[in-house]
């Protein structure tokens, strides 16, 4: 009886996704072999056994593999987790009193700046100037919600708590107000009156001052006005 040939069965099943399929039909119809002694696959009953042998190793190595990812992603999974306690237990930071307010980084200027970049310190003062505008008013107030108002006014004549630089992007600095204090999440927000702020008739502003104009532009202001303002939730 000669020695079968058992040297191609590994080629054979790493080669031949179907050979699985194969050698479970050799297995389920091995009352049917032809009587050569050769299956209907074209293989020898023991060139079937390694056959299925080799499968066989061949999905132990995947499933080792399949064990393998399932043990890497849950020690993966641990360390998600426990990055998420340490963020979770970290203290937050303590909102500080500043001179500006940054959307991005910090702010260019220092608290004791006196003038802005583009601004000439020297620049001549007094006399007259007159400026030309498009279109009509029939109101010298900028804030009104019927009729036409003199927007150049408002810039003159009213001031609020923070001006916006022009050289920095989304950066606010202290005009009536001297600080302003806020958390990461903007879910407050405190200002500090500057002690000098005060009206045209040398009268200073007050915090109740403030809440006015605020109530008043949220109650009875500009569409805008009450849509900003009505997020508020305490004064």
């Amino acid at each position: 009886m000669a020695r079968p040939q058992y040297r191609n069965c590994g080629v054979r099943s790493k080669a031949h996704p179907r050979s699985k399929r194969q050698v479970s039909w050799l297995r389920v119809g091995q009352a049917d072999r032809p009587a050569t002694g050769r299956t209907a696959t074209g293989l020898s009953p023991s060139d079937a056994v390694i056959h299925w042998l080799a499968v066989n190793r061949t999905f132990s190595s995947c499933l080792a593999k399949h064990e393998f990812l399932r043990s890497a992603w849950a020690a993966l999974r641990g360390a998600l987790c426990g990055l998420v306690l340490v963020v979770a237990s970290m203290p937050a930071r303590t909102a500080q009193a500043a001179h500006a307010i940054a959307m991005h980084g910090a702010p260019a200027m220092p608290e004791d700046f006196t003038v802005v970049p583009y601004a000439n310190p020297d620049a001549p003062k007094g006399g007259r100037l007159i400026e030309g505008v498009l279109g009509t008013f029939d109101s010298l107030n900028p804030l009104i919600v019927q009729g036409l108002g003199v927007q150049t006014v408002r810039g003159y004549v009213i001031e609020s708590l923070m001006a916006r630089g022009y050289d920095e992007p989304f950066t606010l600095y202290g005009l009536l107000a001297q600080s302003v204090e806020t958390d990461d999440a903007r879910t407050f927000v405190t200002f500090t009156l500057d002690p000098a702020a005060h009206f045209s008739d040398g009268v200073a502003i007050t915090a109740d001052d403030v809440v006015f104009s605020l109530q008043l532009l949220r109650d009875h202001g500009r569409p805008n006005h009450r849509t900003y303002y009505a997020k508020v939730e305490k004064i």
